[in-house]
């Protein structure tokens, strides 16, 4: 009340406040309030008989003790009940945060400007665009294909983005007929038609890739770290901003992996590049069914650090995890369904004992 509180006796008041249950407030009796208020009255009583006598009559000094009697205890009770009003809405916000996988859902932004929300939009619903059809399928995949007989030359060439968020992944068919899954927080652009020089898309984010063979064209797919060429081959490409390395596996097929100083490499099936620097590629020998395993609604753990594989659930349920120790990089092992509650994914982690969770609200707690 009278703005004296030091940092450190705030600390301590946060600390003791705390320390109630709601239950412990809404206990208070009738006999409570009565003995509080005595209380609260001596001591204001108390407190007048050491301080400075003021020239007041004793009839108004009596009632000036009893105003500030009763306008303590009301901010006494007022904020109690306030404050154990907003822990209990704090309580049952907590309560109510239902933690939902990730499901079908993503943006389609136009080159004017326009955006579509897939997730709203009906299936069988197509698009007109410039010589170009944009179909939603009942199994919520995203077609282009050709709407128009018109001359090539007069079909201007626009760019379109399909942007998944945290918790959302889709499946998009190219105008070629190549068909690309993406992961979570993920996006794709492309041209609403491929020239017959090219075919380039740009992807941020995780994708899978299967791409329609033609000799004649080939695919490219740009991320900011390096460019997959490829002419007819499956294959995935992980290449988010909070990973510490751009990679690329290859499923089937031959793809060659490009830096902008010219330096690359060819994948062969069962290989994968990482490129962490732009300056150079690895290339390890793995098992590619794992890594594209999330495709196939599976979370899959092999060997993995802790952190980057919470990154997948992090993003794939768009949580938080907070990390309150040291846990470094521990390596996991495990598989269980994307389409668990997160509380089992968790679980299946806590049997490698490399760490223990705790969930409030959107936040995942990660302890030793």
């Amino acid at each position: 009340m009278n703005g004296t509180l030091s940092e450190q006796e705030k600390q301590e008041y946060d600390l003791w406040y705390s320390a109630f249950n709601d239950h412990e407030i809404s206990d208070l009796t009738e006999e409570d309030f009565l003995s509080a208020k005595e209380a609260i009255y001596q001591s204001i009583v108390e407190k007048e008989s050491l301080s400075p006598r003021l020239h007041l009559p004793r009839k108004k000094r009596k009632m000036r003790i009893a105003f500030a009697a009763c306008l303590t205890l009301f901010i006494l009770f007022g904020s109690v009940l306030y404050f154990s009003q907003v822990t209990k809405r704090d309580n049952d916000q907590k309560v109510a945060v239902v933690i939902e996988p990730g499901r079908n859902q993503a943006t389609l932004s136009l080159d004017n400007g326009t955006v579509f929300d897939l997730d709203s939009l009906k299936a069988g619903k197509v698009l007109h665009e410039n010589g170009v059809k944009v179909e939603k399928t009942k199994e919520g995949e995203l077609i282009y294909s050709t709407a128009a007989a018109a001359p090539e030359d007069e079909k201007e060439i626009l760019m379109n983005t399909v942007s998944t968020p945290r918790g959302g992944q889709y499946k998009v068919q190219l105008p070629d007929g190549s068909r690309v899954w993406l992961n979570a927080a993920s996006s794709l652009t492309f041209p609403s038609r491929f020239t017959k020089e090219s075919r380039t898309v740009e992807l941020a984010g995780e994708a899978y890739f299967e791409v329609t063979r033609n000799e004649d064209i080939p695919f490219r797919v740009r991320t900011k770290k390096e460019t997959i060429e490829v002419l007819g081959t499956h294959f995935n490409v992980n290449s988010y901003a909070d990973e510490p390395a751009s990679i690329t596996t290859l499923v089937e097929g031959k793809v060659k992996v490009s830096l902008p100083n010219a330096v690359s490499q060819i994948l062969r099936p069962g290989q994968q590049s990482l490129v962490r620097t732009g300056d150079d590629i690895q290339v390890n020998e793995v098992d590619p069914f794992e890594i594209v395993a999330w495709k196939d609604g599976d979370f899959m753990f092999n060997n993995e650090a802790l952190e980057r594989a919470m990154r997948k659930v992090e993003r794939w349920y768009n949580v938080e995890f907070v990390y309150e120790d040291n846990i470094g990089n521990v390596p996991i092992w495990g598989s269980v369904s994307r389409y668990e509650k997160i509380e089992e994914v968790l679980k299946v982690v806590e049997l490698t004992e490399a760490a223990h969770f705790k969930i409030e609200g959107r936040r995942v707690y990660v302890m030793r």
